[in-house]
C-alpha cells in the first residue's frame, strides 16, 4: 500500500512499510526502532509534506529584503549565474 508519492525525481517509492506507518501512527514504536533506510523514508516523506505547504510560511521581511535585493541585482546585470546541473557536477567532482 502506498503512503506517500515523492514528488521530487529521487525515487518514486512510496512509504510502504507497516512497521513505518505504525510509528507514524503514534503507537509505542519509537523512531529508533525503524532501520535506517525506514528513518531516511520518513525524514523524506516529512520534508515532501513541508514542500506541499510551503507557501503557507510567509517570509521574513530580511528574506523578502534580501529576495528583493537578489532580483534587482539579476536585473541589473542580466547574468543568470551558474546553471544547476554544473554546479552539482562541480560539488560532485570535489567529493
Amino acid at each position: 500500500m502506498r503512503v506517500a508519492q515523492y514528488k521530487t525525481k529521487r525515487c518514486d517509492v512510496g512509504f510502504v512499510n507497516d512497521k513505518s506507518k505504525t510509528a507514524l501512527r503514534g503507537t509505542h514504536m519509537k523512531i529508533h526502532d525503524l532501520s535506517l533506510s525506514e528513518r531516511l523514508k520518513l525524514v523524506e516523506d516529512i520534508w515532501d509534506s513541508i514542500a506541499d505547504e510551503q507557501e503557507v510560511l510567509p517570509l521574513t521581511p530580511e528574506q523578502r529584503k534580501e529576495l528583493d535585493d537578489r532580483l534587482k541585482a539579476y536585473q541589473l546585470s542580466g547574468d543568470p549565474g551558474t546553471p544547476a546541473l554544473e554546479v552539482i557536477t562541480e560539488i560532485r567532482n570535489r567529493l
